[in-house]
């Protein structure tokens, strides 16, 4: 449905948006309530993992972020460090969620 839609409207950047907005919400959502209602292994960390993406995207709308650490990054260098954060939660999240010990990562 996304491919179709995107071939009819094809230039509009604000559309890739709103996808990944929703798509994002709903992975947030079903994450959260497999960590609150079911306590799935490793739920809290890809729900803090996806968290801290949506941060990340935030940063990347605000072009006036800078910040010099050895080299100078702008909001997109900003997004991709935030976005590294994301993805090590997200590994994290996957790990433990493979592990037959529930407390494997805390003890």
């Amino acid at each position: 449905m996304f491919f179709a839609i995107t071939q009819i409207w094809n230039d509009s950047f604000l559309l890739f948006v709103a996808y990944e907005a929703l798509t994002m919400i709903a992975t947030l959502t079903l994450y959260t309530a497999c960590f609150w209602l079911r306590r799935e292994k490793g739920a809290e960390f890809l729900s803090a993992g996806i968290i801290v993406g949506i941060v990340a995207a935030i940063v990347d709308t605000q072009s006036s972020l800078q910040m010099t650490w050895i080299w100078t990054f702008n909001n997109h260098g900003l997004f991709h460090l935030v976005q590294m954060l994301s993805l090590l939660l997200i590994a994290i999240g996957i790990h433990v969620s493979h592990l037959p010990n529930s407390n494997a990562l805390t003890e």
